[in-house]
């Protein structure tokens, strides 16, 4: 079977669209979005790191804290390419279509 994240965590669902759709607009994914974030080139951003990126007047406006929870799964403390590549492959449309959701507008 297969689970709709809408389904399951609405405020980590519309959190994630909305980095998602930030980044893309901004620097064409979220794996590009990393490579800038991360500085020192260590392949793991902390929590700590994105908030220093994103706090320029441009950054993103969104709840980084529940991106953060929402992506690291393992509870690690850091996010990692994997995650941002797991993010652009994300497929919105179908998630946004599944029809035992009820529809609700999510923030650009």
């Amino acid at each position: 079977g297969w689970a709709s994240f809408r389904a399951f965590d609405l405020l980590g669902f519309e959190a994630l669209v909305a980095f998602k759709k930030w980044t893309e607009r901004r620097f064409g994914g979220a794996f590009a979005a990393f490579r800038k974030m991360d500085a020192n080139g260590t392949g793991k951003l902390k929590l700590w790191q994105m908030r220093k990126f994103l706090a320029s007047p441009d950054g993103f406006d969104g709840d980084i804290d529940l991106v953060v929870e929402s992506l690291d799964m393992n509870f690690s403390g850091s996010l990692s390419e994997n995650h941002m590549t797991w993010l652009d492959s994300w497929d919105l449309v179908y998630e946004e279509s599944d029809p035992l959701v009820t529809p609700r507008a999510v923030s650009p």
